[in-house]
């Protein structure tokens, strides 16, 4: 029983330690023909965004404002962000189907917009001189578990300011559309891959255990 035990444990610690990311792109529907590139990866009942400016027509672009739809709004209320890049962020906002103008110029509107969204927050400062290209943060809820399913199909959305030349700006949408299960990309970190070595030995030890008994 202790041999069972010590194998259940240690494959339960194994995959737990596995982590699922999907990425994605957001293109404009207005303004300067900018792509913005979207990664999201589970992390302990949470989930980590990195956004990257992918191209623009100068190579320049300060990501201003981010938003988000998510498939079980009862969740609104109990999300949070917070910046794991270092990059200062306000003005978040969560409403269901309510979220479109954080302030300082940084909305959704005009033709084609996913907008109104669920969340939404401000990046650096409001007038695209921060030049962030490439920023990251955690989303996160009070009590209940999140994962990439929550965002199947859902729309998102992304403001680009400080461009050089004219437009100077850009509003970004796109849809999450998941990859089949088999084209999920899957990781394990360092310590997930000892933990599974470690489970790999459990089972051969239960696996002589039972052959003795």
């Amino acid at each position: 029983m202790k041999v069972k035990a010590v194998f259940a444990c240690t494959a339960f610690l194994a995959s737990s330690l596995m982590t699922q990311a999907a990425s994605f792109t957001l293109t404009e529907f207005t303004g300067a023909d900018v792509e913005l590139g979207v990664e999201i990866t589970e992390n302990a009942g949470s989930l980590d965004f990195t956004l990257s400016l992918l191209s623009s027509p100068s190579g320049t672009g300060d990501i201003s404002a981010f938003w988000g739809h998510i498939g079980d709004e009862s969740l609104i209320g109990g999300l949070s962000v917070a910046s794991t890049s270092g990059d200062f962020l306000s003005n978040f906002e969560q409403s269901a189907n309510n979220v479109n103008n954080l302030g300082g110029g940084n909305n959704l509107n005009g033709g084609g917009t996913p907008a109104p969204l669920d969340f939404g927050f401000r990046i650096g400062d409001t007038g695209g001189g921060s030049q962030i290209q490439l920023t990251s943060f955690t989303l996160s809820h009070d009590t209940e578990v999140l994962d990439l399913s929550l965002f199947d199909s859902e729309f998102f959305g992304a403001r680009i300011k400080g461009i050089s030349g004219s437009p100077d700006s850009s509003k970004l949408s796109g849809t999450f559309d998941p990859p089949p299960p088999s084209g999920n990309t899957v990781s394990a970190t360092g310590s997930g891959l000892a933990f599974m070595v470690i489970g790999l030995g459990g089972l051969g030890l239960f696996r002589r255990f039972a052959r003795k008994s």
